[in-house]
C-alpha cells in the first residue's frame, strides 16, 4: 500500500510539472499559475470530502478503491489534454477571426478577454485528475 501511494503521489508530481508546461504553451506564461491553482483545489477538495463522509475502509476495501482512482485518474488525464487542445484550436480560430475582422487592436482585446476564462475552464478540467489522486 505504500508503493501505491508513493508512485500515485510520484504521478501527482509529474502531472503537475507537465501540466504546467503544456498549459503554458496553449494558455500563455501569465495565466499558467492561475490554471494549476484552481487545479490543486482539487485535491484539497477530495480531502474535504473523504474527512466529512468519515469513510474508514478495511485494507482490501483501501486498495481497491485506490486502483479504481488511479484508473480514473489517468483518464481524465486523457480528457484534461484532449480539452486543452481543443480550447487552443477555438482560441486560435477566435484569433484569426478578430483579426481579420478589425486588426491588431482587436487581436489584443481578444486574447485578453479570452485569457481568464480559458484559465479557468483548464483550471476546472485540471482539477479532476487532482480530485482523484487527493
Amino acid at each position: 500500500m505504500y508503493l501505491g501511494t508513493f508512485l500515485a503521489c510520484l504521478g501527482a508530481l509529474f502531472l503537475e510539472i507537465v501540466a504546467t508546461r503544456v498549459l503554458g504553451i496553449v494558455q500563455g506564461p501569465e495565466t499558467i499559475l492561475y490554471t494549476v491553482a484552481t487545479a490543486m483545489l482539487g485535491m484539497g477538495a477530495a480531502g474535504s470530502l473523504f474527512s466529512v463522509l468519515r469513510w474508514r475502509p478495511d485494507p482490501a476495501q483501501a486498495r481497491k478503491a485506490a486502483g479504481i482512482f488511479c484508473i480514473l485518474a489517468a483518464l481524465s488525464i486523457v480528457v484534461l489534454f484532449a480539452v486543452a487542445t481543443a480550447w487552443k484550436v477555438i482560441d486560435n480560430e477566435r484569433a484569426a477571426a478578430s483579426f481579420t475582422g478589425g486588426g491588431f487592436d482587436h487581436l489584443l482585446r481578444a486574447i485578453v478577454d479570452e485569457r481568464t476564462t480559458g484559465a479557468l475552464v483548464l483550471g476546472v478540467v485540471l482539477s479532476i485528475p487532482y480530485f482523484f489522486t487527493g
